[in-house]
């Protein structure tokens, strides 16, 4: 390794990400929630309050919750990732619970809790 490729701030990682793999090169600093925003197009996780303390930006990593935002990308090769889009079943669309319940009132629906879609399933 030349003192040049040391220096260099980016991996490969590869991700399995709603049941597709994906190989990408990743700035060390990345957080996870903006390379599948970002990168991948999968808006359904949500930047909120950039903390880890809203719940918006919940995925799943292996089958276990995790906020998107405070995780580096590249301390994730070969990881699972599932996002609201992959609870929907076909990877590219939110599942229905991520959405407003139910019951929602216009009212309601905008004071919806982030993160509640991953909770039933983690």
């Amino acid at each position: 390794m030349t003192s040049e490729n040391r220096l260099d701030p980016h991996s490969e990682i590869t991700l399995r990400v709603n049941g597709k793999p994906h190989t990408l090169l990743v700035d060390h600093r990345r957080v996870l929630l903006d390379l599948l925003r970002e990168d991948l197009g999968l808006t359904g996780s949500k930047k909120g309050c950039d903390h880890g303390q809203c719940g918006a930006c919940t995925v799943l990593v292996d089958g276990r919750r995790v906020n998107g935002c405070l995780l580096l990308a590249v301390t994730l090769d070969g990881s699972e990732v599932t996002t609201v889009e992959g609870l929907g079943g076909d990877g590219e669309k939110p599942h229905p619970s991520s959405g407003p319940s139910s019951n929602a009132t216009p009212s309601s629906a905008a004071t919806a809790r982030p993160g509640r879609s991953a909770r039933p399933w983690a």
